[in-house]
């Protein structure tokens, strides 16, 4: 069955993992890919192939509402709507410094060495960058109670804009390439601000058949009563605080169904090396995608693991 799936963190870990299974493995299936870095080139290249046309990729910053205005723009203009939203996009919380030194997770997330600049990033990413995610591509999501707006207003950032090699926040490739005629605007931003849209005029809701799902990508380390070691400062709390959005979007927007998903210590990237014990991609894929697509409206405000098992909050 055709349906459209949105993934964030696409070029790494496991946001690319599902890339290519979606794109491999569901050939009706349009995959729309946002990072804030370009899909690796092996991947690039291989996507180049006509198979895989079905791709269109952003480089956007999820922290940022003016980058994920123009892509919710382009779906706007093009009348896409989404079924799934898979984010996956996040960061571990490490003081770069500490661990650079002590190649240590556990000493590199210790209160004695937290510093102000870690946490607070850890959180913009891992806590506002989800929500505005969630925020700017709820009214593009396909199902009873989604909403659809007739006027669009862009968010503000102050800045001195400068230019990303490589391409930048905002550019989009599509089915092989850089889409002609992307936007080429400037990446704004101030540091330590995270700049409000303004809010969308009111307007009734277009009801269409099918719930859509939104998924994200949480952390056990993210549970309060399973908290038993200590440590992981702010990935802890950024993943705690995130549990606790996606459980009011869950209650807010019933329409919709909203999984918060543990797929486990995976081998990821979030960490500059292999951490002992961590599952490789490949090992977490198979019971993440049973779960995504086991999922269904009961399982709305839920905290599980890759098998569907509870967490508790």
């Amino acid at each position: 069955m055709p349906r459209t799936i949105l993934i964030t963190g696409a070029s790494s870990g496991l946001g690319l993992a599902l890339l290519t299974h979606y794109a491999t493995h569901s050939p009706q299936t349009h995959i729309i890919a946002i990072d804030i870095s370009p899909l690796p080139h092996a991947h690039l290249s291989s996507l180049r192939h006509p198979a895989f046309s079905n791709i269109s990729f952003y480089l956007a910053d999820i922290s940022s509402p003016t980058d994920l205005y123009r892509v919710s723009s382009n779906l706007e203009t093009q009348g896409t709507t989404i079924d799934l939203l898979l984010h996956c996009a996040g960061v571990r919380g490490l003081v770069k410094r500490i661990a650079e030194q002590t190649r240590d997770v556990a000493a590199s997330e210790t209160w004695e060495v937290m510093e102000r600049e870690t946490f607070m990033k850890t959180m913009e990413v891992n806590t506002w960058g989800a929500f505005n995610v969630v925020k700017s591509f709820l009214p593009y999501l396909r199902g009873p109670g989604s909403i659809r707006t007739t006027t669009s207003e862009t968010p503000s950032e102050t800045s001195t804009p400068k230019d990303t090699e490589g391409g930048r926040p905002g550019s989009s490739w599509s089915g092989g390439a850089f889409a002609a005629g992307a936007s080429r605007s400037r990446r704004t931003s101030v540091p330590g601000s995270i700049a409000e849209p303004p809010a969308a005029p009111h307007s009734n809701p277009t009801i269409t058949p099918s719930k859509p799902k939104v998924i994200l990508m949480s952390s056990r380390m993210g549970s309060i009563s399973d908290n038993r070691t200590g440590g992981g400062y702010a990935y802890r709390a950024s993943k705690a605080a995130l549990n606790a959005l996606i459980k009011s979007f869950a209650i807010d927007v019933p329409d919709a169904t909203f999984l918060l998903l543990h797929p486990g210590r995976v081998e990821t990237g979030l960490v500059g090396w292999r951490e002992e014990g961590a599952m490789t991609v490949s090992e977490a894929l198979p019971d993440v995608v049973r779960t995504i697509e086991a999922a269904d409206e009961g399982w709305s405000g839920r905290l599980v693991d890759k098998t569907g098992k509870d967490i508790p909050w």
